[in-house]
């Protein structure tokens, strides 16, 4: 078994193409891993403003899973522009939820 998976490692299978496997309490589950980039681009940047100033309510996983970045790099974004003053919180935001709606609104 393990010269199996060795070779499989060596021809680029396995781990190495996004599948990952877990076993917990005997039970396998595959999953795949999402590489999104860390940095966005000046075209990225320009096309989250104009999302966010069409829409009514934002995220920071909305905006991630659109334009393909990390959500740590996009909830710097939103922030930098809420401190900006183009955006502000929804009322129902608490800590572990963040959502924005443009101030000019």
């Amino acid at each position: 078994m393990q010269e199996k998976e060795r070779e499989k490692r060596r021809k680029g299978g396995g781990v190495w193409t996004g599948v990952v496997r877990k076993v917990k309490f005997g039970r396998k589950k595959e999953y795949k891993l999402i590489s999104r980039a860390h940095f966005a681009s000046e075209e990225q940047i320009e096309n989250i403003i104009e999302k966010v100033r069409h829409s009514n309510v934002i995220t920071a996983t909305e905006l991630s899973e659109e334009f393909d970045l990390k959500v740590s790099t996009v909830k710097k974004i939103l922030e930098t522009m809420r401190e900006g003053g183009l955006l502000e919180y929804v009322d129902f935001t608490d800590s572990d939820f963040k959502a924005y709606t443009p101030v000019n609104r």
